[in-house]
């Protein structure tokens, strides 16, 4: 392989962070730049932010990139044209040329070819998985479809939310790309197509997925509620009134609530809720 003189990591969100932080200290000066989406509007007030990473590579003194559309970052890969780049969740689809033309690492936060898509941690907790892990794979112009490169598995706790299934696995996957770069450096990689006929797919969490829907069974709501918890947190609406419901427990056959958050509301257990608001049947 190549010799890594020049790699660029690209990623947004939280989950990138870690792994940007391990790969900086394993590179040191040959982490060439960092890629990251523009600043956009956060919150009530719509305050123009930079992203998780962006903050992140500002602390580190790494060169930042936050390149606008696909041909710019094809400009931008030709002007520094790196030995690698290591993607986390970017959220800009690399165009073909630049996949085929630079050697492009992908972390995914699930044991693909399961859940290939936006939402592979929900996906996992969703339908009850007692295990995920994470891969990677070499990029090519098919989303989450490029060969794999490294696997490593991790249980999914009983009653774990995807809030800390999220830090979790970022932990795994910060220390599993240093791993794959020593690796790579020593000449022992090899890569595994991947089986499409195991492929399955998940979606982009929308508002209507975090409804829970009465009279569905009680596993399904207790999975829902660890699914989306801490954020953007599973909704019950009782009497035209929405309430997230942020942790639950299985009791007797029941899925009930333990810790709520009315709408407008700070959060609170869901005994001292009962105080001032009807019981959430779920």
């Amino acid at each position: 392989m190549p010799p890594l003189r020049k790699v660029v990591f690209c990623g947004t969100p939280d989950f990138a962070v870690p792994i940007l932080d391990a790969v900086s200290a394993y590179l040191g000066n040959r982490l060439t730049a960092v890629f990251s989406r523009p600043d956009s509007h956060q919150g009530r007030g719509q305050k123009l932010t930079a992203s998780p990473v962006k903050l992140r590579a500002t602390e580190l003194g790494l060169p930042i990139y936050t390149p606008e559309s696909k041909l710019e970052v094809k400009q931008i890969f030709g002007r520094i044209k790196p030995d690698l780049a290591i993607v986390v969740a970017y959220g800009i689809i690399f165009p073909r040329s630049v996949v085929e033309s630079y050697y492009c690492v992908n972390i995914h936060g699930s044991l693909l070819p399961k859940y290939r898509g936006a939402s592979p941690i929900q996906a996992a907790i969703l339908n009850g998985d007692t295990e995920t892990g994470i891969t990677l794979i070499r990029m090519n112009n098919k989303m989450d479809q490029g060969p794999i490169l490294k696997m490593a598995e991790l249980p999914i706790h009983k009653s774990e939310n995807a809030g800390s299934l999220h830090d979790r696995l970022a932990a795994l996957s910060a220390s599993e790309i240093v791993t794959w770069l020593s690796e790579y450096e020593a000449g022992n990689i090899g890569e595994t197509p991947q089986n499409d006929n195991e492929a399955t797919y998940c979606q982009k969490i929308t508002k209507d997925d975090l409804i829970l829907q009465p009279g569905t069974d009680a596993v399904t709501q207790f999975n829902r509620i660890r699914a989306f918890s801490p954020v953007p947190g599973a909704t019950a609406i009782v009497e035209n009134r929405r309430i997230k419901i942020l942790e639950a427990e299985l009791q007797n056959g029941l899925c009930v609530p333990t810790l709520v958050r009315p709408e407008g509301k700070s959060t609170i257990a869901y005994a001292d809720y009962l105080g001032n608001y009807p019981e959430i049947l779920l």
